[in-house]
């Protein structure tokens, strides 16, 4: 089965304001974790029909305070849809092979991951500080394959280094970007 890669800059979405009242913060700019988690709800068939505005409208009507300032609060968010998304693992201090334990388990299980990576950013409304968010969809041979919301694509990074590189269109041209995943969130059917 084959899904869409939502990308941060479609112009369905682009221009919307992540959080709560006052954010300057728009999905084209910051919007990778909110895409991510999208991802996860379709490829979980929790709601195929999900896109990042449904998701992003569903969660400032909640009756929690999921935002903080432009930053869901993944956990919170997760129970909103059904899930529990608790199980967090930080590439550092716990070694690489805690993270690719996790990263196993959880697909084996039927669950999705958000993987932080860190990178230097470009993009026209990008993270200056180099943060995004990837969704894991599956594991091919040593290969952890995730849906980018900078590119649109899905691409790969190594399983035993827990890096890989990408190209983003940026507005200068093509700009080569090597991510390194940070940490990586669980969300599993309780």
């Amino acid at each position: 089965m084959s899904l869409e890669v939502f990308k941060q800059g479609d112009k369905r979405w682009r221009k919307a304001r992540l959080g709560e009242a006052g954010s300057k913060s728009t999905v084209g700019g910051a919007g990778c974790n909110l895409l991510a988690f999208t991802d996860h709800l379709r490829t979980l068939g929790i709601d195929p029909d999900a896109t990042p505005l449904t998701v992003l409208e569903r969660s400032l009507a909640a009756p929690e305070r999921i935002w903080r300032g432009n930053l869901p609060i993944l956990p919170l968010l997760a129970k909103l849809y059904g899930l529990n998304g608790d199980e967090l693992v930080r590439a550092p201090p716990q070694s690489a092979q805690e993270v690719r334990g996790l990263i196993t388990r959880t697909l084996a299980r039927g669950g999705r991951l958000t993987a932080w990576v860190d990178h230097d950013s470009s993009l026209p409304d990008g993270d200056p500080e180099g943060d995004h968010f990837v969704a894991i969809r599956r594991l091919e041979g040593d290969r952890v394959v995730y849906a980018d919301s900078a590119t649109g694509i899905e691409d790969s990074l190594d399983l035993r280094t827990l890096s890989g590189t990408t190209t983003w269109q940026t507005e200068d041209g093509p700009a080569l970007k090597v991510y390194q995943v940070m940490s990586v969130r669980a969300f599993v059917r309780p």
